[in-house]
């Protein structure tokens, strides 16, 4: 992937943002509360914080795999898939 950017925000249709925190390991394993090496913070409002002591491929990794995640928090979001089962 040449040139790929990580953003600081991601946007949604519908209004759905997404912030993006890249934060030294430190400061990420204290704001996030993980020891894992990326985490999607949900409960503190939609961001996705990435610890800057991986390589940036695996940040990069980190954030597509991230990104995935609020992708269906936000099809939930948009469709009202709350109370809908698996079959649809």
């Amino acid at each position: 992937m040449r040139n790929f950017r990580i953003p600081k925000e991601i946007r949604f249709p519908g209004g759905y943002v997404v912030k993006v925190v890249q934060l030294p390991t430190r400061e990420f394993r204290k704001e996030s509360g993980s020891t894992k090496e990326h985490k999607a913070a949900t409960d503190m409002g939609d961001m996705i914080y990435l610890d800057m002591g991986r390589t940036l491929p695996q940040r990069r990794a980190d954030f597509i795999h991230e990104v995935l995640h609020n992708a269906l928090d936000w099809q939930t979001q948009a469709f009202d898939l709350t109370g809908v089962d698996a079959k649809g």
